[in-house]
């Protein structure tokens, strides 16, 4: 048996299962299938076939009989040190864009973030030495373009390879946007100033970026300075411009569905306005969450069902659990970090999956609407009239000022922050 002996650098906290556990840190069970993927996909776009030998289970016939397509090679992680470790209880938050540990009143049940200053020792055992000679060329390429653990697509769980067999790699002057370019033929990143300015802030530009791309901010309730700070998510000024005649989902709930009002103490809609156009869920295309709730003035849970999910659940005896149907779709943009190079990398097989497909909306009386999304989406038009967008700071974004006239803190970093196109 042969070995593959990697270094990792950590760049941005992974959100673990089991954070407490010693040398908590990546699993083979969830690196070793990406990397089985990944390295196939790399060898096909070089050769007919992958060989016979190199994976676990050497008859086609009985590959594809049993779906196990996992190459023939054991990875193993070790971890040095003690890790930083943060449930977000103690002055210190896990970044905003995480919500798991919201309304956990048990401490103990609460996620915890992971984080290794140290380098992490990666070790493949092969005995197959053209197989491992093929990772041992891809590997630092499939750490640049894959991050790990829970919210991945938001920048959590991001490493890069600092040392292969005892050769260090320069990652602080490395050029990562080369290495993405060969997999992913466009998408959006900023370059720090270097290493420890992008691990530091990373998570929280990602945060801002993709809310100004998605669903867009309204501060103008936080007190003085702020009443101003209104910025409309890009993705319903996108398709606001290109498809008048819909109306957009958020309009939709606040035009169809029905809410408690806290302050009339009455069941009623949060717009009374009659709009007969027809809903689009553009939303769900950056990500489909399970529901969405209104706590101010309005009180109430949307929940969002898919009609296929529904369907599938409906033959397996759970007609009367309409939650049964609620849909999972991650982002179809990976964020991530490596080396100073912050990167929207778009994964435009996940948008083809959501396009075109029925959903309805269950208000809390039991209400439900039903509403599709777009039947098509020029995803990288999309991206590049958003960098064009987010870049333009002094145009207001559905409100009356730009990022620029901002007073809200949170929005600072934006202010400085200019996307460019790959």
């Amino acid at each position: 048996m042969i070995k593959l002996h990697c270094k990792l650098k950590q760049q941005t906290p992974l959100l673990h299962f089991q954070p407490d556990e010693p040398g908590a840190c990546l699993r083979g069970t969830e690196v070793k299938p990406k990397l089985d993927k990944f390295i196939i996909s790399c060898y096909l776009a070089k050769e007919k076939s992958v060989p016979d030998n190199w994976f676990l289970e050497t008859k086609k016939d009985k590959r594809e009989e049993k779906e196990n397509f996992a190459l023939n090679y054991k990875i193993r992680f070790e971890t040095q040190g003690t890790p930083q470790i943060n449930d977000g209880s103690k002055g210190k938050p896990i970044n905003k864009s995480f919500f798991g540990n919201q309304g956990i009143k048990d401490k103990t049940q609460l996620k915890k973030t992971v984080l290794y200053d140290n380098p992490i020792e990666l070790t493949i055992l092969c005995f197959i030495p053209d197989l491992l000679e093929f990772i041992k060329e891809y590997i630092e390429d499939f750490f640049v373009i894959h991050n790990f653990g829970t919210r991945q697509t938001k920048g959590f769980g991001a490493f890069i390879v600092s040392e292969i067999n005892g050769i260090g790699i320069d990652y602080e002057n490395r050029d990562y946007l080369s290495i993405v370019k060969k997999y992913i033929p466009y998408g959006l990143y900023f370059e720090y100033r270097n290493v420890k300015t992008a691990e530091k802030n990373v998570l929280e530009d990602i945060r801002i970026i993709y809310g100004l791309m998605k669903s867009g901010f309204n501060l103008t309730s936080l007190g003085k300075g702020s009443k101003e700070d209104y910025f409309k998510g890009y993705i319903f000024r996108y398709f606001s411009e290109r498809y008048p005649s819909y109306m957009k989902d958020k309009k939709f709930i606040k035009t169809h569905l029905e809410f408690y009002n806290l302050d009339s103490k009455e069941i009623e809609k949060i717009e009374k306005e009659n709009d007969d156009r027809e809903g689009i869920y553009c939303r769900a295309l950056l990500g489909l969450a399970q529901q969405y709730e209104y706590k101010k003035t309005y009180e109430g849970t949307v929940k969002i069902i898919e009609e296929n999910l529904a369907k599938e659940n409906e033959k397996k005896d759970e007609v009367g659990d309409k939650a049964k149907g609620i849909a999972r779709f991650p982002s179809p943009i990976l964020w991530t970090v490596a080396g100073k190079y912050l990167l929207a990398m778009p994964m435009e097989e996940e948008i083809e999956y959501i396009l075109n497909k029925k959903f309805s909306f269950v208000d809390p009386q039991g209400n439900s609407y039903d509403i599709k999304t777009p039947r098509e989406f020029n995803f990288k038009e999309f991206l590049y009239g958003f960098q064009k967008d987010f870049n333009d700071k002094k145009t207001p974004k559905g409100g009356k000022i730009g990022l620029a006239q901002a007073k809200n803190g949170m929005l600072l970093g934006a202010k400085s922050l200019k996307l460019s196109s790959f």
